[in-house]
C-alpha cells in the first residue's frame, strides 16, 4: 500500500514540476518547496505525523545534488531537470521510508519520535554509503 500510494504521490508532484519548470531560474525555490511538501505527504501515507519543519530537515538530508539545481535555470533543461529532481528525491525518500517501516513493529510505528529518529538515521546511512560508494 505505502509503495503504491507513494509512487502515485511522486507522480503527482512530477506533474506539478512540469508546470513549475517552465519558469527557468524562478522554478528553483518552487521545486525545492514541492519536494518538502511531497516528503510530508509521503510521511502521511506511511502514517507518520510530521510537522513541516521535519520535512524541511529531511529534505536537506535527501538533496540530490547541488550540481543539478543550476540546470533548472537553463530554459531547455528546466522542465526535465525539475521533473527528474523531484522524482529522484521522492524515490530516494520513499525507499528510505519503506525500509524503516518494514523494519519496525506495529508498536514502534505508533511512536512518532522513534520513527523520525530512524528515518534520520537511515538517511545518514544512505548519505554515507553514497559518499563512499
Amino acid at each position: 500500500y505505502i509503495q503504491d500510494k507513494g509512487q502515485e504521490c511522486i507522480y503527482a508532484y512530477c506533474k506539478k514540476a512540469k508546470r513549475i519548470g517552465r519558469i527557468p531560474i524562478g522554478c528553483i525555490p518552487f521545486v525545492h518547496r514541492q519536494c518538502i511538501k511531497m516528503i510530508g505527504k509521503l510521511n502521511q501515507i506511511a502514517g507518520i505525523d510530521s510537522p513541516e519543519e521535519l520535512s524541511e530537515d529531511i529534505y536537506s538530508r535527501t538533496i540530490v545534488s547541488i550540481v543539478v539545481t543550476p540546470l533548472m535555470a537553463v530554459p531547455v533543461f528546466s522542465v526535465p531537470v525539475a521533473k527528474r529532481y523531484i522524482k529522484t528525491v521522492g524515490d530516494n525518500y520513499l525507499n528510505t521510508l519503506l525500509r524503516v517501516v518494514q523494519e519496525s513493529s506495529d508498536t514502534e510505528l505508533g511512536n512518532r519520535a522513534l520513527m523520525i529518529k530512524r528515518i534520520q538515521e537511515e538517511l545518514k546511512k544512505r548519505a554515507g554509503g553514497n559518499q563512499n560508494g
